[in-house]
């Protein structure tokens, strides 16, 4: 707590009277009968403020000013004048202190004084303290929590390319977190204007026409691509032609490679495929459930306004052991309904598990025809009889990548 006054004052009398009336009211008192003894207490996270004697031998007020200021330029600095100063006491508020006080001064107005300086003290320790959480706070963490190797990598891959001028393709499962990792790169990436947003597909030609003429935004966000028809993608890869200077993060919810033409021209994918990140499933990264659960529980109970509840072991385990084949996003609506305490349970256990075994058994197809094939897809593909898009989408459900396999 800020309560520390700094006493300097050479008179040895009057400092113990001083730090006396001081002290009664329950202020912690540190006392200097010189500038030196002053200068060794005072500096730039000092948690207080500074009474001072102007007329001191040696070094006087106006050197302890001097270096307070020095120091930590938010210090209030509070100086004592004998009578008949006032020309020098004007002179101490032109250089900077906080106020001054004509000896003999009354206990209470003293005391008023200095409790006024240590509330402004108070709030530029706040602000100061407020101001290093968010040069610390990193959204990766609370976007996408977790221990797991893959999120651990996503999380570095997006500081990675959100310092670095290219634009960036995010991809990933419905309810993985694409949009949430778009916000990331912007957070990041230090531009201080509002980002724009949109689905590729919901963007009329005419709206490119108006973007270039108000030339207010830095960071755009087109989500969705392989929806948007193939002139509005051709406008959107137009439109990063001729912006090379903003940054542009797009999402699918495929890796581009695996998009036929006929959803992604070529023209737009030689545009925004340099830098892709993929935004892993949530059940490839089990490990990370009950993080993620909490992180959004907690998020979830700030929006709607109610205490999130204690969950008993019984339905952690329930959580754990659930397959969230929509990923945040249903994990998101599961805190709601556990929040308005509409939880099932787990009265759908016999369905999931079901679903379970199928997954299991899918991916167990899609390994073994991958070492077979020593991961050339298209040969997977054929033998399997699915297009190869169709493959991408399992594999990626799966969180197989065909490059381990070769």
């Amino acid at each position: 707590m800020t309560n520390t006054v700094l006493l300097v004052e050479d008179d040895v009398v009057l400092r113990r009277s001083i730090a006396q009336s001081i002290s009664l009211d329950n202020l912690q008192v540190l006392v200097a009968n010189s500038f030196e003894i002053a200068a060794e207490h005072i500096e730039k996270e000092f948690n207080g403020v500074v009474l001072t004697d102007i007329r001191m031998d040696g070094k006087d007020g106006f050197d302890v000013l001097k270096y307070a200021q020095k120091r930590d330029v938010d210090l209030p600095v509070v100086m004592l004048t004998g009578h008949g100063d006032i020309a020098m006491a004007v002179r101490a508020m032109q250089k900077g202190a906080f106020d001054f006080l004509e000896k003999p001064c009354h206990p209470d107005h003293l005391l008023r004084v200095l409790k006024k300086a240590l509330n402004q003290r108070r709030l530029v320790m706040k602000i100061r303290e407020l101001e290093k959480q968010v040069r610390n706070y990193d959204p990766t963490e609370f976007a996408f929590p977790g221990t797991s190797t893959v999120i651990s990598q996503l999380r570095s891959e997006l500081h990675r390319f959100a310092r670095l001028p290219v634009n960036v393709h995010i991809w990933g499962e419905s309810g993985s977190g694409r949009h949430s990792a778009a916000r990331c790169i912007y957070s990041i990436s230090g531009i201080d204007t509002n980002p724009f947003e949109k689905n590729l597909a919901d963007c009329g030609l005419s709206l490119f026409d108006s973007l270039e003429q108000e030339n207010k935004y830095l960071f755009y966000i087109f989500k969705n691509i392989e929806y948007a028809s193939e002139v509005q993608q051709q406008r959107l890869s137009e439109f990063i032609d001729n912006h090379t200077n903003f940054r542009i993060v797009t999402t699918s919810n495929s890796v581009l490679e695996a998009l036929p033409e006929t959803d992604l021209i070529k023209e737009l994918y030689y545009r925004v495929s340099v830098a892709q990140i993929e935004v892993p499933a949530l059940r490839v990264r089990p490990e990370d459930v009950l993080p993620t659960f909490y992180s959004v529980l907690r998020q979830q109970s700030e929006v709607m306004a109610l205490p999130a509840p204690e969950l008993s072991a019984e339905k952690l385990s329930l959580l754990t052991a659930r397959n969230w084949g929509g990923n945040i996003a249903e994990l998101r609506q599961h805190a709601r309904k556990v929040i308005l305490e509409l939880d099932d349970d787990g009265a759908d256990d016999e369905r999931e598990s079901l679903a379970n075994r199928m997954r299991v058994h899918e991916k167990s197809i899609l390994e073994d025809a991958l070492k077979r094939h020593k991961g050339h897809t298209a040969n997977v593909a054929e033998e399997l009889s699915i297009p190869v898009k169709t493959l991408y989408d399992r594999l990626a459900r799966h969180g197989l990548k065909s490059s381990r396999f070769r």
